[in-house]
């Protein structure tokens, strides 16, 4: 029989109150960073207990996401099309970094000043 008692959350504690979003306000951006950081952590720790679990590694998973056989047809093009998706986001990230770097190398380089007229050699 089913119960009605809602799901556990396994990513917060149980004796943790809910925070409203007055005290969301106050926190500063560091303080906000930090507790994203925090959870992210803790995000990474729960799925690397599980794939060692189920004995399962990234590449494992790689390797079945990438042969059609292991999927039906529709699945299969739901499968690469969103990879394609992601690949392409992936792609104008790495772009849009790279061409912010080439900005802020640009700016690093001093131009050399043109030298006053006076200093320059009189050609009579």
């Amino acid at each position: 029989m089913l119960s009605d008692e809602k799901p556990k959350n396994i990513f917060e504690p149980a004796s943790q109150p809910d925070k409203t979003s007055e005290e969301a306000k106050d926190l500063s951006f560091e303080e906000m960073f930090d507790k994203c950081s925090q959870f992210h952590e803790k995000i990474a720790n729960e799925v690397d207990s599980q794939l060692q679990r189920v004995k399962l590694t990234p590449s494992k998973i790689r390797s079945y996401l990438s042969h059609p056989q292991n999927f039906s047809q529709k699945d299969w093009r739901i499968v690469s099309a969103q990879q394609e998706k992601n690949q392409a986001m992936l792609d104008s990230l790495i772009h849009k970094i790279g061409h912010a770097e080439k900005k802020e190398r640009k700016k690093k380089i001093k131009k050399k000043k043109i030298v006053t007229r006076r200093k320059w050699i009189k050609m009579d």
